[in-house]
């Protein structure tokens, strides 16, 4: 599915798990519980996407556009996000423990503080600093 056109796919519940999304147009698409573990979606573009509750566990997501997407109550636990653009998205309670969000533009505190997290998770250097400021824990 590398550079597929699945722009406003209906693919809630589907079983996707280590998929190869690479390059695919996701715009509007609805994941909504999908399993997409351990799926390839570098540099895909999901932006709008609904992934409401989607397993998205070891799932490579560098350079992905994320711009809106609903990830709220979505499992990203070890998944690898750098330098994907995540302006706008939606993070309540997903769970972001042990990924990497390296150099992701558009990532606010905000959003991270909604989200579930742990000491393993990595972030931008530029959050860190909002979320740590130096002489607090």
């Amino acid at each position: 599915m590398q550079g597929a056109d699945l722009s406003e796919a209906l693919l809630d519940g589907s079983r996707l798990a280590k998929a190869n999304f690479v390059r695919a147009n996701l715009r509007g698409a609805f994941l909504t519980e999908a399993n997409c573990k351990q799926t390839d979606l570098g540099e895909a573009d999901l932006t709008d996407a609904h992934l409401y509750k989607a397993d998205l566990r070891e799932a490579h997501l560098f350079h992905t556009t994320l711009i809106r997407t609903d990830l709220r109550q979505a499992d990203l636990r070890r998944a690898f996000l750098g330098s994907a653009d995540l302006t706008d998205a939606l993070l309540r309670k997903a769970d972001l423990r042990g990924a990497f969000l390296g150099q992701t533009l558009g990532l606010t505190r905000e959003q991270v503080e909604s989200a579930v997290t742990d000491e393993k998770a990595e972030f931008p250097d530029s959050l860190k600093t909002q979320m740590h400021p130096a002489g607090k824990k």
